[in-house]
């Protein structure tokens, strides 16, 4: 006798896969229009689900973006008040260094030129009233060039033109005075009537 089992014979049976059975009977097998039909439901149902998630995705970034547009537009004009804020500031410190550096030029030039009162002294002499009495004070510097120099057109029909010393006035600066009044050409008044020419505008504003 064999010490081996011998093993039993196998049965060959053929399976075949059925849906699952309904309440109304045993399980049927699907057509091809039924998988067509089923593949249709179900791209149907993915293409709802993909329209859906992107419209909602397009609503949430609409919304970001608005809401970036509003931070964006709070803070150029933030950047505006706060650059309109330091400009009003600064004008100012502004006008004062732009009137330094005027006077340094200035007096660069009058030193510069002996002449320089020459042309500012013939002009308020024709502003003068003919047959007025004129007095022309200036700085020692100009005083001896004006009068070393020839009688000047400007003074003819006065009743007379006075030169005066006045250390009192620059070199380029002239003060005229007569009965009716006195005409200031002197440089610092000059500037000063710029200057407030310059900050009117922002005073009447404020």
């Amino acid at each position: 006798m064999s010490s081996v089992l011998s093993r039993p014979a196998l049965e060959r049976r053929a399976f075949v896969l059925r849906p699952p059975a309904t309440a109304e009977g045993s399980g049927a097998f699907l057509t091809d229009e039924d998988l067509l039909r089923v593949r249709e439901e179900a791209a149907n149902c993915a293409e709802q689900r993909v329209r859906s998630d992107f419209e909602a995705w397009g609503r949430g970034l609409e919304e970001r973006t608005e809401s970036a547009a509003g931070d964006l537009l709070q803070a150029a004009r933030g950047l505006r008040d706060a650059r309109a804020k330091f400009l009003e500031d600064a004008a100012d410190e502004v006008v004062l260094l732009a009137f330094a550096v005027a006077r340094r030029v200035l007096r660069r030039e009058v030193e510069a030129d002996p002449e320089v009162a020459l042309p500012l002294v013939r002009e308020l002499l024709q502003r003068a009233a003919a047959g007025t009495h004129v007095t022309v004070r200036l700085s020692p510097r100009d005083h001896a060039v004006l009068s070393a120099a020839d009688a000047l057109p400007e003074s003819a029909g006065l009743d007379g033109v006075h030169f005066r010393l006045d250390a009192a006035i620059t070199s380029g600066g002239v003060l005229v005075e007569t009965a009716a009044g006195g005409l200031d050409g002197r440089i610092e008044t000059q500037l000063e009537l710029i200057e407030e020419a310059l900050r009117a505008p922002r005073a009447a504003a404020a």
